[in-house]
């Protein structure tokens, strides 16, 4: 998926692979791609010389639990 991304791919491109697949959007490329890089995407604060997570923890957790040790995300100024 991040080859395609780091390519313009967007949640239209991975919407029409899932078609092609007959994948439903529960378990299809478009909710990872919008999970990870669409509106819903982990953000964190940044604090410091800290982050602070502010909308993804589970997708943090679960990542860290299967030995993913980089994933996009926002950062943000807190407000």
């Amino acid at each position: 998926m991040r080859p395609a991304v780091e390519q313009g791919a967007g949640s239209d491109y991975f919407a029409h692979l899932d078609a092609e697949r007959g994948i439903d959007y529960s378990r299809g490329f478009q909710r990872v791609y919008d999970a990870f890089y669409g509106n819903d995407a982990i953000r964190l604060d940044r604090v410091g010389d800290t982050y602070q997570v502010v909308n993804g923890y589970h997708r943090l957790y679960v990542a860290k639990q299967i030995g993913i040790s980089i994933v996009p995300a926002r950062v943000t100024a807190p407000k």
